[in-house]
């Protein structure tokens, strides 16, 4: 399994006038196709599309990134809105400026797809398109109940401390396997997936308060009050045995869109999980294409 990694370069966003670094992928392609920004999930890195990029050899340019906080990227500075949706969307589209994009569709997984409504609801204008992938949904999903309690970003500091001591890789190993029999249920994961995430948790053991920060932030109670503000045609992918997001969480943030007359489609994929990008890279990129060509015929062009 090749990773994206080999090809990231570093770019650095001046961001509330305070420099910030995100590690990023960007594929130019040949042709007139879209101009997509991959967003990826909590915990999550770039590299949660190394599966993906290849099937989207139609779009023009492909970026990827670290999320702050995240895999190879150091976290933003701390500030009320650092872990909000909002704030997270703050950051992507400051990404999608120093691209010169003014334009681009939006393809989040999980968290992400939460971030990468921000954007819409945001910058309205400037989306195309969004695919979202297993996306957060209203109410919070039992993992994000259990973050938002008082006191878990601490614990979680203290945990990201331990790992520092003997038998931490051994301690975080067997976490890291039972979160990914949940994440990609009903696949396994393989074994080099596995000691890659933890091998980037070993390496950033920030990302664990990240974590509960981000959830702390009721971003699933801000999607459900933004959903009907959302112009853009959004397509919802949820696997029919996700264990992570129960689909009927995500449906609701769909029905919001539906009932306020917004462009809005909502896909089970049998026998799938949460981790679309990467078992369903595929079938992801094939709804993408549709989608994109359906725009099309109906706007005549």
């Amino acid at each position: 399994m090749n990773s994206l990694y080999e090809q990231a370069e570093w770019v650095v966003l001046s961001s509330d006038s305070t420099p910030l670094s995100l590690s990023t992928v960007r594929v130019k392609n040949p042709g007139d196709g879209p101009r997509v920004l991959l967003i990826h999930g909590n915990p999550g890195t770039l590299d949660d599309f190394s599966s993906l990029i290849p099937h989207l050899s139609f779009a023009s340019e492909v970026v990827a990134f670290d999320l702050p906080g995240f895999g190879k990227s150091p976290p933003a500075a701390r500030t009320d809105t650092a872990f909000t949706l909002a704030g997270l969307a703050k950051v992507a589209l400051s990404l999608a400026d120093h691209m010169g994009w003014q334009r681009f569709d939006v393809i989040g997984h999980s968290h992400g797809a939460g971030v990468a409504q921000a954007m819409a609801w945001h910058s309205s204008q400037r989306i195309d398109h969004l695919l979202l992938l297993g996306s957060l949904g209203y109410p919070a999903h039992a993992a994000y109940r259990k973050m938002e309690i008082p006191g878990v970003p601490l614990a979680m500091s203290v945990l990201a401390a331990c790992l520092r001591l003997p038998g931490g890789r051994a301690w975080l190993k067997s976490m890291q396997r039972g979160l990914a029999s949940t994440a990609y249920f009903p696949e396994a994961v393989s074994a080099e997936r596995l000691e890659r995430d933890v091998d980037t948790m070993m390496s950033a053991p920030r990302i664990l308060p990240t974590m509960a920060r981000l959830a702390l932030s009721k971003p699933c109670t801000d999607l459900a009050a933004h959903a009907a503000t959302i112009g853009a045609p959004t397509l919802f992918l949820h696997g029919s045995s996700d264990r992570l997001v129960p689909e009927q969480n995500a449906r609701a943030v769909h029905q919001l869109r539906i009932e306020a007359s917004r462009p809005s489609s909502f896909e089970v994929v049998s026998e799938a999980g949460h981790m679309l990008p990467l078992t369903h890279a595929e079938h992801v990129a094939s709804r993408y294409r549709e989608m994109i060509s359906s725009t099309l015929r109906r706007s005549g062009t």
